[in-house]
């Protein structure tokens, strides 16, 4: 089973992020970082009319949130290279999973404005179609 750590350290290989990274909750404190959250699958289960049991895929779907910096231009530029790296990406391992395609749901990163501090936040909203175990 794919583990939230595991899509963390895929992420962080395939984007070369250098600065901090995190599961399930961000650290505020810091101007540069990003996240890897889950998200809740939208449209339910996908399971094969033969059950269970001839379901040869699933879905996780996560949330990548980036926090990069109080200048919008670096931020909108960290976020969009962070995008372009995951942008069609079929055919790789993560953690030992076949994956079959990164699905993103957005046609670009969605700004989340900045927080309370001034530093901007972008989200990147994934699906791993990968190969059920």
């Amino acid at each position: 089973m794919m583990k939230l750590s595991d899509v963390r350290d895929w992420v962080k290989t395939k984007t070369n992020w250098t600065d901090a990274i995190f599961i399930g909750k961000i650290d505020r404190t810091q101007e540069k970082g990003l996240c890897v959250y889950s998200r809740a699958l939208r449209s339910g289960q996908n399971i094969a009319s033969g059950g269970l049991t001839n379901t040869k895929s699933a879905t996780k779907t996560v949330h990548i949130l980036i926090r990069y910096g109080k200048l919008a231009n670096i931020a909108e530029a960290k976020a969009q290279q962070v995008f372009s790296a995951l942008l069609g990406v079929t055919n790789v391992t993560i953690a030992g999973t076949k994956v079959a395609m990164i699905r993103l749901s957005s046609q670009e990163p969605i700004s989340l404005d900045t927080d309370e501090d001034g530093v901007y936040e972008y989200l990147i909203e994934m699906d791993i179609v990968h190969e059920r175990t």
